[in-house]
């Protein structure tokens, strides 16, 4: 389901409007129907927009699979619907967040569905308002006929204020995903300082979203991102490939956790989650959208 604009035909007919043109203007074409699943995925963001608005956390946790996780921008990973319930009706009444969707693609497959978006939010506390934003990767699974938020990882597309409140991660799970070849592959370009072939791994048409950046789109303006990533900030990664849910049809969800070391075995840098949504090609597994969020590894 992509986010619908006002097409080329219909800017066309207003502009001869508002100069008077008297010339009988072109049927618009027609925008595809929605299906009875994107409908009802489009309803359930409304609704949980709509709930965290009022402060209605139990009604928004109504949204999630009982097992469903959360990997915050904040870096705290929360596991069951009650948890991550508890802690957003603590952020409700410690804040009162207001939040805003800008929702841009979802995919279905089945019984599962993944989309993306952009966020923004806007909090009051003791020393005054916070607003924050960034991007949203979302799975979503029917449960009795009824979709649920599944995983949902958020980042911030700007770096946090200096003394910024890092949630608590917890102790990373075991790795048992089946992507280790990408996986394996990636960060071995990544190391080596191989820009170009690290973005090879992202589809032409594909969405990054990392830690403390905007979204990117396009596999050249990845591989332009990943030399200047590179450049400005050598370092080596570790990834963790934590699980992967088969979506069919050569489609693939996969998420676990990273860390970046300064090079040559140097301290720890920072530590965060990922998503992504991978496709089987004729070259391998690419990656469709990936949403990774990070901040500073903890001292040992």
């Amino acid at each position: 389901m992509n986010t619908r604009k006002v097409s080329a035909v219909c800017l066309a007919i207003l502009v001869a409007a508002c100069a008077g043109d008297t010339e009988e203007a072109a049927e618009a074409p027609a925008m595809p129907e929605m299906s009875a699943d994107e409908m009802a995925l489009e309803q359930l963001r409304e609704d949980w927009v709509t709930h965290y608005n009022m402060g209605h956390a139990s009604v928004v946790g109504g949204n999630y699979a009982d097992d469903a996780l959360s990997l915050g921008a904040n870096q705290s990973n929360f596991a069951g619907r009650d948890a991550i319930v508890a802690d957003m009706a603590a952020t409700m009444e410690a804040a009162s967040p207001q939040i805003e969707l800008s929702h841009h693609e979802t995919m279905t497959f089945g019984d599962r569905a993944v989309g993306w978006g952009t966020y923004a939010t806007e909090a009051t506390t003791p020393d005054g308002s916070v607003a924050s934003s960034g991007t949203y990767m979302t799975a979503f699974t029917k449960v009795e006929g009824d979709w649920k938020i599944q995983v949902v990882i958020t980042n911030f597309d700007a770096a946090p204020p200096e003394g910024f409140a890092y949630g608590e991660a917890g102790e990373p799970p075991e790795n048992e995903g089946t992507m280790g070849d990408l996986i394996g592959a990636y960060q071995t370009h990544y190391n080596l300082g191989h820009p170009s072939m690290v973005a090879d791994f992202y589809a032409d048409d594909a969405m990054a979203s990392f830690a403390n950046l905007p979204p990117t789109e396009g596999g050249e303006a990845i591989s332009t991102l990943m030399a200047e990533r590179m450049a400005a900030n050598p370092a080596d990664v570790t990834i963790n490939d934590v699980g992967t849910i088969d979506l069919g049809d050569g489609w693939a969800l996969d998420g676990g956790w990273y860390q970046m070391n300064a090079k040559d075995g140097g301290d720890a840098l920072q530590v965060g989650t990922y998503m992504l949504l991978v496709n089987q090609t004729s070259d391998g597994w690419r990656i469709k959208w990936g949403v990774t969020n990070g901040g500073p590894a903890p001292a040992m």
